[in-house]
């Protein structure tokens, strides 16, 4: 009986283990596996721009493109259409020619009725001509038997109702009091910033906005492109502007090499070419610096600070 007990223990205690192990794997991979983006953009009579982005090794996927029209985009997950910019476009236009037609409908019956109205108008206005002579003989009889009943009233006041509002009037006042005080309590924008500008300057948080601004640093330098292409041809009215334009892009050439390739026109006024982009944003490094800023004990103390 123990044996038993035992083993249906161990196979719960190993389909616990199986399920962390898999949130654990599934957490890794949404960490981990890089956000994959592309752009490719050209300018030549008009400006053409399209890309995309995937995430999970293709499962989820963004299309989108930008010309003259608009901008269009489509979202899959797996093999299904989750968002398509285009068949949305589509509706709209089927509900316009709907509304259209609901709309004519109604001004048509409209112009009917309309048309009907005066017919019964006419039949109404002769019944009530002889129903009025009838009112004006009978008024002023009832207007004498109303003048015998009527009496003088008197307004009796409630004490009740204005002790009352005497009371809730004095509540309203100390409640707006304390909603005065709190507001003069609370430091404004402009404080708060000062009084972090003084903790910094201050010997125990020394070093701080650097620890801070290299991690952030480090979170764009992961998101920003791996891979550029650019191909320009540009010109301007003088030449000489051209050149110094040239001489300045020449100037941080060790940086880019060979991935731009700028062309100078002294003859005509231009600026057209193409450009490629690639890189990834991998998740866990933003959630690993962020942490990293977080967790500082002189960040969280600044914070307590400012607050």
């Amino acid at each position: 009986m123990l044996g038993i007990v035992f083993i249906i223990l161990k196979s719960i205690l190993l389909a616990l283990l199986g399920l962390v192990l898999l949130l654990l794997l599934l957490l890794n991979i949404i960490l981990w596996v890089p956000i994959r983006y592309q752009v490719y953009g050209s300018k030549y009579d008009a400006i053409l721009a399209y890309g995309q982005v995937d995430y999970l090794f293709g499962l989820i996927r963004l299309r989108f493109r930008y010309d003259g029209d608009g901008v269009w985009y489509r979202v899959h997950i797996l093999w299904f259409r989750v968002y398509d910019s285009t068949g949305e476009k589509k509706k709209d236009i089927k509900n316009r020619k709907v509304k259209d037609t609901t709309h004519s409908n109604r001004d048509s019956k409209e112009k009917i009725i309309l048309s009907e109205k005066p017919m019964e108008e006419k039949k109404t206005d002769v019944k009530d001509t002889a129903v009025e002579e009838k009112t004006e003989l009978k008024e002023p009889v009832t207007q004498i038997k109303e003048s015998k009943t009527k009496e003088p009233e008197l307004v009796k006041k409630e004490p009740g109702k204005e002790k009352k509002r005497f009371k809730f009037s004095k509540i309203s006042k100390r409640k707006k009091d304390k909603e005065n005080k709190e507001k003069k309590s609370e430091p404004s924008v402009l404080e708060q910033i000062k009084s972090g500008i003084e903790l910094l300057r201050s010997d125990k948080h020394k070093g701080v906005l650097k620890f801070v601004l290299g991690k952030v640093y480090k979170m764009v330098k992961s998101i920003l492109p791996r891979h550029i292409e650019v191909d320009i041809i540009f010109g301007f009215d003088d030449p000489a502007t051209t050149g110094l334009v040239l001489g300045g892009v020449s100037m941080f050439y060790p940086c880019y090499g060979n991935t731009v390739v700028v062309i100078p026109n002294f003859e005509e006024v231009m600026f057209e070419g193409d450009l490629k982009i690639r890189g990834k944003i991998v998740i866990g490094v933003l959630v690993y610096y962020g942490l990293r800023i977080i967790i500082d004990k002189r960040v969280r103390s600044i914070i307590k600070a400012v607050r």
